[in-house]
């Protein structure tokens, strides 16, 4: 089984991860892949099974998969056109919509972001093809970076941004836990869309009560290293107003973390209160985001709440028994055995075959 896929193969951000995973499930999974980067030029490295994916010919008998933004899909060809993408409130942009139309099949990663697609005026069957976890790099068996086992550590990963709630998680951390408790909050940010972005400067201008410690990881060299952090924390936090799928979430449950996660996104297709704990949203709203997010009538996404996140972060720093009974082997090996990009890769395999 042939099949060419188009996307962006090199960086960090979702789409990267993503695509990158993907390729080498397939690939893993036997299918013999040519890969196109939409990039023009490589952000970061790739492995060497991407590349030499990438310098493979292009088969024009076999499907194609671009897997990208919506209104990308006019950057790509094949005998079938498959397009393969995301979303994370309730509504497409509307730029999205006709590009999706013009498509063979439209694939997404979870039963949220298909329902935003198909309420958006899409008209494909929208096929569910979920996203995965590498567990050789991800998984129970990493070492964690050294600490003081004393501390129990929160910890966020994120583009800053008013999506993932970062700011709600600082002013929750801050509000209830005192300078001399023994607990810290971990934090790695990033936003690549903002010039000379500085967390500690985003931090210092919410005026924050005096807390217990909050620290800024550096950006990880490597997934290995981001294996590391999950590990090193005793609960990773996600309070997200909206996710198509929510990498991070999976990959901290992976390496055995529990979780808090909002109760509302793509992230309910595979996580529950067996692996962490679901935090309460006061209803939707409309997005204010100016930077991705234009106000768009019907438009929704989670209102997490404070309140909440506060009890919890509290329930789970006194419950340190239930923490560790809900991470470690437990949590991976459910990922383990249901969450792989080669388990999200037969998915493709089948519906190839269509």
């Amino acid at each position: 089984m042939k099949a060419n896929v188009f996307g962006y193969v090199s960086g960090h951000l979702g789409y990267n991860v993503h695509t990158q995973g993907f390729i080498e499930g397939m690939i893993n999974n036997g299918i013999d892949v040519k890969t196109t980067p939409l990039e023009e030029r490589m952000a970061t490295e790739v492995s060497s099974v991407i590349i030499n994916s990438i310098k493979k010919k292009f088969s024009y008998d076999a499907p194609s998969i671009c897997l990208s933004y919506g209104n990308d899909m006019n950057r790509f060809h094949g005998k079938r056109r498959i397009g393969y993408t995301v979303w994370e409130t309730t509504k497409l942009p509307q730029d999205w919509v006709e590009p999706l139309n013009n498509l063979d099949d439209v694939w997404t990663v979870s039963k949220h972001s298909k329902m935003a697609i198909e309420n958006s005026g899409v008209k494909k069957d929208v096929k569910i093809v979920p996203e995965g976890v590498d567990t050789t790099v991800f998984n129970n068996y990493v070492d964690p970076l050294h600490k003081d086992k004393d501390t129990f550590i929160f910890l966020f990963v994120g583009k800053w941004e008013k999506r993932k709630s970062p700011d709600m998680l600082l002013k929750a951390f801050a509000d209830e836990f005192k300078p001399e408790e023994k607990v810290r909050l971990a934090m790695q940010c990033f936003n690549p869309f903002i010039q000379n972005f500085n967390p500690y400067k985003v931090a210092f201008d919410l005026n924050l009560k005096e807390h217990a410690p909050i620290v800024f990881l550096p950006p990880a060299p490597t997934r290995a290293d981001m294996a590391k952090y999950y590990k090193t924390a005793d609960v990773f936090v996600s309070p997200t107003r909206g996710e198509s799928w929510g990498l991070p979430i999976i990959e901290a449950m992976a390496c055995g973390t529990p979780v808090i996660a909002t109760n509302w996104g793509g992230h309910l297709d595979y996580f529950n209160d067996n692996y962490g704990w679901l935090l309460d949203v006061d209803g939707t709203e409309m997005p204010e985001d100016n930077m991705f997010f234009k106000p768009q009538e019907g438009n929704e996404w989670a209102k997490p709440s404070i309140t909440k996140l506060r009890e919890l972060l509290r329930y789970t720093f006194e419950h340190k028994d239930e923490v560790k009974k809900k991470g470690g082997m437990n949590s991976y090996k459910y990922v383990d055995e249901n969450w792989t990009w080669e388990k999200s890769t037969s998915v493709v395999k089948e519906l190839l075959k269509e």
